[in-house]
């Protein structure tokens, strides 16, 4: 979750931010715009367990952030998530 990967499976953010890996997700989550996290997290679909589902295939972690809408909570999900795995 913390090891980089190819540029063409970044997460791109609405705002042109890329996102290397989970962890980094996770560390930049507190200064991240709203407008930018809603656009990413919607009641019909979150962007972000997509891509820990498919570019990291940790579906336990996907299955965690599926229903989380609030930018604390995704972090706090992640991080525990993260230093139950190192």
């Amino acid at each position: 979750l913390t090891r980089e990967i190819d540029h063409p499976q970044y997460f791109v953010l609405a705002n042109g931010q890329p996102v290397k890996h989970v962890g980094e997700l996770a560390a930049i989550l507190d200064r991240l715009e709203d407008h930018v996290f809603d656009h990413h997290v919607r009641p019909d679909n979150n962007d972000f367990h997509n891509w820990i589902r498919d570019v990291f295939q940790d579906v336990e972690l996907a299955r965690k952030v599926a229903g989380v809408n609030d930018k604390r909570k995704l972090q706090l999900v992640i991080y525990k998530h993260m230093a139950g795995h190192e």
